[in-house]
């Protein structure tokens, strides 16, 4: 869409609401520009001449570790980024909860950014800002998935990206943002409240935990109920991930960016000493540029080498299976809607809801054990 020199191409919703280029065939010019921009066509990998190092990385500003997913490397690089007078585009949340790519000339406007977005990303006329930025000599560091790093290496095909520093994720996958839009309005359903802050990966229970925590305009935040996980729950069963995730090219230890952020799953028993359950980041350098980079930031870094057999990461050897269940589930959906799917899918019931508010209030006035027999006889059931 961002290569088309005629606008002849839209960015069009399938049945589960995941974003396809749709061309308008009166408008067409038939240059192939499209063709010749999209990864899928292309293979866009760093060369094998560089000797990839491996980080184990922790900030070493507290705060800015406890308001990042992982080890808070982001807020590092892209401290340095801004410190040059550069621009930073990442993923926010917007006053919406809508998930999209931005544009940072501030930290405030890079705070935005921090934290992992289990959504695909609307990227708009993103390439044409960062092409625009580049042109100026800006310093500019994009930050996005390994598919979206490649579509902007091959979109600024012959511009001279010197200035330009890529990061990717390891990533387990998209998922769509009509299912995140139906959560969003599941929870405002259920709540009586609109949600202004979700945290996908709160650490309120430590870095080791996967547990999501909404915040509502009422002021009230939610982390244990049945209701607060339910998208985490389905992207962790890989029922919502976009389907060429299923299959995807950049799953592998040879990257298409500078260097590759994500969380050091497996430290706690590969270096235990460096785990303190506050996140810990791990990275790759993949190029001399992002050699460089990093070499810019180590003040700010607690760092630990390490080495490949160390990295437990499924997705940087191979893609997140799809599971047997995905047809039916999406079936189900477009039937039945998205109360019954979570329900059928994720194990969420409005009687584990009712008990578990029984369970709180019931605290105060000396029923907790009763009511805890009660919950664990309803999960077993479930």
């Amino acid at each position: 869409m961002n290569s088309c020199p005629v606008n002849a191409i839209t960015m069009n919703q399938d049945k589960e609401g995941f974003r396809y280029p749709k061309v308008n065939a009166s408008l067409c010019l038939d240059c192939d520009k499209c063709k010749a921009v999209c990864p899928y066509y292309n293979d866009f990998r760093n060369p094998v001449s560089f000797s990839k190092k491996i980080y184990a990385v922790k900030h070493r500003n507290e705060d800015i570790r406890r308001n990042s997913t992982s080890g808070g490397f982001f807020t590092a690089i892209s401290d340095e980024v801004l410190k040059k007078g550069g621009i930073v585009y990442g993923v926010v949340l917007s006053e919406n909860l809508k998930v999209c790519h931005q544009r940072a000339e501030t930290v405030m406007e890079r705070d935005n950014m921090r934290g992992s977005k289990y959504v695909q990303s609307e990227l708009g006329y993103l390439y044409q800002k960062i092409r625009e930025d580049l042109s100026k000599q800006r310093l500019v560091l994009f930050t996005g998935t390994p598919c979206q790093n490649a579509g902007l290496i091959s979109y600024l095909n012959q511009i001279d990206t010197e200035h330009l520093i890529l990061c990717d994720i390891i990533c387990h996958g998209v998922t769509c943002s009509l299912m995140w839009e139906e959560y969003k309005s599941f929870v405002k359903a259920k709540k009586g409240y609109h949600l202004i802050k979700h945290d996908f990966r709160s650490k309120i229970n430590g870095w080791h935990s996967m547990i999501s925590l909404n915040t509502f305009r009422n002021g009230k935040k939610d982390s244990n109920s049945c209701l607060s996980q339910i998208h985490m729950n389905l992207f962790l069963n890989n029922l919502i991930l976009r389907p060429s995730c299923y299959k995807c090219r950049y799953s592998s230890f040879s990257r298409c960016s500078d260097i590759t952020m994500g969380d050091f799953w497996g430290i706690e028993r590969s270096m235990p000493e460096f785990d303190d359950n506050q996140g810990i980041s791990l990275i790759l350098i993949n190029t001399i540029k992002g050699e460089k980079s990093f070499n810019e930031v180590r003040d700010s870094l607690e760092i630990i080498e390490s080495s490949e057999d160390k990295c437990i990461q499924r997705n940087l050897y191979l893609p997140t299976e799809s599971p047997k269940d995905r047809e039916s589930f999406w079936a189900d959906y477009l039937t039945y809607g998205y109360r019954y799917v979570v329900t059928k899918y994720t194990g969420y019931c409005v009687l584990q809801e009712l008990i578990h508010a029984f369970h709180t209030k019931s605290a105060h006035v000396g029923l907790l054990m009763p009511i805890k027999k009660l919950r664990k006889r309803m999960m077993r059931r479930n």
